[in-house]
């Protein structure tokens, strides 16, 4: 009987051990890379008038490795626009990733192309349709609710567009992006 014992308590011993020496090999099919693309609603505080427009965001990012990723976004503010001001634009650039847990914080500086559409009112004195290019940046949260569902509860981005308007919008978008 002691012999059985002790030839069962070897054996468990020596299946259990590497489990606890974490001896086992690490998963190989693994993925660091992501792509996600979602939307979500926008207000930007224009450079004119009292209030700012609202309207729609679309993105996309891949995200290639740990902290390292690239977004474009087309920010189109004009669905409601008090003081008829639209500032729409198209950015794409790199972003830098922090992990922890279920959250990302990130980082972006982007590169596009910014519209603006001025109509002459009371508050604008200048009829303004043009095109310009822009930088930005910016950064946010996002928190990964499940396989494939990525809620970004906030996203901020400062915009600088060219010498010729010298427009500062800032952009906040909540939005929820599938990931592939």
């Amino acid at each position: 009987m002691l012999k059985k014992l002790i030839t069962f308590g070897t054996l468990a011993c020596t299946l259990g051990l590497p489990q606890l020496g974490h001896a086992q090999a690490g998963p190989t099919a693994t993925r660091l890379s992501h792509i996600q693309v979602g939307g979500g609603f926008s207000y930007a505080r224009t450079d004119y008038g009292q209030r700012g427009d609202k309207g729609l965001t679309i993105f996309g990012d891949y995200d290639l490795g740990v902290h390292w990723g690239a977004e474009a976004n087309y920010h189109y503010t004009s669905i409601s626009t008090p003081d008829s001001i639209s500032e729409n634009s198209f950015t794409i650039g790199p972003r830098f990733i922090l992990r922890k847990h279920h959250f990302k914080l990130y980082g972006k500086g982007l590169i596009g192309l910014g519209h603006i559409n001025a109509e002459l009112t009371r508050v604008n004195t200048q009829v303004s349709n043009e095109t310009d290019f822009l930088f930005a940046g910016g950064g946010g949260v996002e928190y990964l609710a499940g396989w494939h569902l990525t809620i970004r509860p906030v996203d901020v981005e400062y915009q600088r567009w060219s010498f010729k308007t010298g427009l500062t919008p800032v952009v906040l978008t909540t939005g929820v992006a599938y990931r592939f």
